[in-house]
């Protein structure tokens, strides 16, 4: 089994990144870096270079192409992934973002980095494997080719107002050979046997917040909260609601069953899953 290398680049003391230098060790063997000329030194010296580069990106264009190529220049076999900060998040439309790397939400990177990892440490080529030209809908395409994950069971209790919501998910839980339950909002909620709630937060406000904490002391199953674009102050807002996991929207599937394998503990039985969209 490969072991897998990373180093880190960047300034984390912002509130977003904060986690990323505790998490990163989890998934790999890491180097942190304050900047990218500290790094890059590192590399033109090293016989030994990383399988990943992670660079954490906290305003638009902070980083220029050429800065980003002076990586692969120094290690040529090394890919390049870039964190962004909330600040980011318009980048795509309205900006320049670097060409030629893989870009993670800070509220995205752990679980589409993580698979990566875990795809290379069974062997599989992992996604920053295919060519620097290839486009998200190309990986998104590639994701989908490996066979759906069947899990050991369960209920999973999703609480929305949407039937279209809850039908993706339910939908999603059947691959993985979990059963589903919706619990509509005000509606008398009689269910027993709950492994995990899906909560769905559509405003995020303050009765939504104290619904989160009455689901969570009735049926006291771990909880994935689903938010939309989420800032710190929300995730902290969530957590101390009652929310254990928060999946940002929109999201992968992937990111979906990443989240419930965590939650469910069983994150080491499972193989790779088709991906789609919400």
């Amino acid at each position: 089994m490969t072991r897998v290398s990373l180093w880190l680049v960047g300034d984390r003391d912002t509130p977003e990144f904060a986690h990323v230098a505790s998490r990163l060790p989890q998934v790999g063997a890491c180097r942190v870096f304050d900047g990218l000329v500290s790094a890059l030194a590192a590399l033109r010296q090293t016989d030994d270079p990383p399988h990943v580069v992670v660079v954490v990106q906290t305003r638009p264009s902070e980083f220029r192409d050429s800065d980003l190529w002076a990586i692969y220049e120094a290690a040529p076999l090394a890919r390049v992934c870039v964190i962004v900060g909330p600040w980011c998040e318009g980048e795509p439309r309205s900006g320049h973002p670097p060409a030629g790397v893989l870009r993670y939400y800070w509220h995205q990177w752990e679980p589409r980095l993580s698979d990566d990892i875990a795809r290379l440490e069974r062997d599989r080529c992992p996604l920053w494997g295919m060519p620097l030209t290839a486009v998200d809908d190309e990986r998104l395409l590639e994701t989908a080719r490996e066979p759906p994950l069947q899990g050991s069971g369960g209920l999973i209790a999703v609480h929305t107002p949407s039937s279209e919501l809850f039908d993706c998910l339910a939908d999603a839980c059947n691959i993985k050979g979990l059963s589903t339950v919706w619990l509509r909002p005000h509606d008398p909620h009689c269910v027993r046997g709950v492994a995990a709630i899906v909560w769905d937060a559509v405003m995020f406000s303050d009765e939504e917040q104290r619904c989160l904490r009455t689901l969570r002391e009735r049926f006291s199953a771990p909880v994935l909260a689903l938010l939309a674009y989420p800032r710190r102050h929300t995730e902290r807002l969530a957590h101390a609601a009652g929310a254990d996991a928060i999946l940002a929207r929109p999201f992968l599937i992937t990111d979906f069953w990443w989240h419930l394998d965590r939650l469910l503990g069983t994150q080491g039985a499972s193989s790779r899953k088709p991906a789609f969209a919400i």
